[in-house]
Formats: structure tokens, C-alpha cells, sequence
């Protein structure tokens, strides 16, 4: 960011332009224009603080060609506010063959978005048809290591009791309530509820096995409770 930052700055020196703000939003996703830097910048944009956008590449504003457009057309060009980026230098919406090459390169920025999301989802379904852990939310009972799950022993303990709460017929709200009752928090530290604890019910990874698009295969974790079990507990929804 701070590359970004320092040629944004330098290229504003170069065309003798004043720089009225940096907008950054580290570690925001780029798939939404939703962000908080990016929302102050239309609010400054609105109360006309600036007639030009500078980007350090148009991918900085968006991957998604839809957003892209929806940015240019629909806020900045209704503002008389022009989009320029420092990386290229062909990109300027102020003219119409700029906003021709913005729209060529939007399309390729979208392109490349999608087939980065594709390659991460084949990679996730490889591996989880391998009977690995594909990322995502972290099961309560569970930790990591090198991208392999691993019991906690703590959290195990738990889970099992959640089972045998629930094969003596304890409703959802009384195992709730029976953890709540004893300080046990969840994985992140907070109160339990029925959803919770419902989920832990239902997920067959507590059985040694991994489900992903719809398949379940042996996993390569240990298990924390008994198929049988597991099944047994498969009752009716509350």
C-alpha cells in the first residue's frame, strides 16, 4: 500500500495537481464498492472536495467490470469528476477514448477476478475430495495446523457431552442452557444458542468425514464422535 501511496503522491507532484486525500481500505475485499474508505470518498465526492479520481490501477477500485461502470457512470460523471489511474496512463474517463480503454480494461480485470476464484474453488474441491480440510468456518472442537485439522481437547470434551445431552433427550434449549449455565464459551468466546448448538448436531466432519459441494468422504482428521452416534441424534428439528 505504501508503494501505491508514494506513486500516487509522486505523480500528483509531477502534473503539478493538489492532493486532497488518500483513501485506503487495507485488508477490504475489492469484490464490493461497500467500504469504508471508498464510502468517505463519495461523500467528499459529493460535496465537492475533488473533480478527479487517481487510482493506482482501475483494479484498485474494483475487479468487477459492473462495479466499474456503475462507479464511472453513475457517481463520478454525474459530479463532473474524472477517473484517471498512474499505471495507465490511457485510462482517463474525462475523454471518450479513455472511457473506451477503461471499459476494455474492466472487462479483462473482471476475467481475471473470475478465473482467480476459479482456481481457488477447483483447489478447495481437489482437496476436499482428497479428504482434506477445505478452509472456511473452523468447527468448535477443532484447531489447525498446517492446514490439517487437529483435535482441542478441550472443545472435544464439550462436543461429546453436546452428543450425550442430546442422545438423553435434552431439547436444544436445555443443552443451551446447560452450557451457558457452566461458562463454557463458544469458539469465539461467546454465549451459546440453539443454532450453535444445532449445528455441532448436524455436522458429520465430528464423525471423521468431510462434506464439501455436496460430497461426503473420509476426512483426514480424527473423529470426536461415533457414526452410530451420530446418527442417533438425527432427529427431529425443534
Amino acid at each position: 500500500m505504501k508503494v501505491q501511496r508514494d506513486k500516487i503522491t509522486a505523480y500528483c507532484i509531477s502534473q503539478d495537481w493538489d492532493l486532497l486525500e488518500v483513501y485506503e481500505d487495507p485488508g477490504v475485499t475489492g469484490a464490493t464498492l461497500d467500504r469504508p474508505a471508498f464510502n468517505q470518498m463519495m461523500i467528499d465526492a459529493g460535496n465537492g472536495m475533488f473533480d478527479m479520481v487517481l487510482t493506482y490501477k482501475i483494479d484498485r477500485i474494483s475487479r468487477s467490470l459492473k462495479n466499474l461502470l456503475i462507479f464511472v457512470e453513475d457517481t463520478l460523471k454525474p459530479l463532473n469528476i474524472a477517473l484517471k489511474s498512474v499505471t495507465e496512463s490511457f485510462i482517463d474517463t474525462s475523454s471518450p477514448e479513455g472511457m473506451a480503454m477503461f471499459q476494455v480494461l474492466g472487462t479483462f480485470s473482471e476475467l481475471e477476478r473470475k478465473q482467480i476464484t476459479r482456481k481457488l474453488s477447483d483447489a478447495r474441491i481437489k482437496k476436499s475430495d482428497g479428504g482434506g480440510y477445505a478452509g472456511g468456518y473452523l468447527p468448535y472442537g477443532y484447531d489447525v495446523l498446517k492446514g490439517k485439522l487437529i483435535i482441542n481437547e478441550g472443545e472435544a470434551a464439550i462436543v461429546k457431552q453436546i452428543f450425550a445431552y442430546r442422545k438423553d433427550g435434552y431439547s436444544l434449549r436445555q443443552i443451551v442452557k446447560e452450557l451457558n449455565d457452566k461458562d463454557i464459551p463458544t469458539k469465539r468466546n461467546g454465549k451459546w444458542n440453539a443454532e450453535a448448538v444445532r449445528y455441532i448436531l448436524s455436522n458429520i466432519l465430528y464423525t471423521g468425514s468431510i462434506t464439501y459441494g455436496g460430497k461426503i468422504v473420509k476426512g483426514h482428521h480424527e473423529a470426536i464422535v461415533s457414526k452410530i452416534l451420530f446418527n442417533k441424534v438425527q432427529i427431529k428439528d425443534e
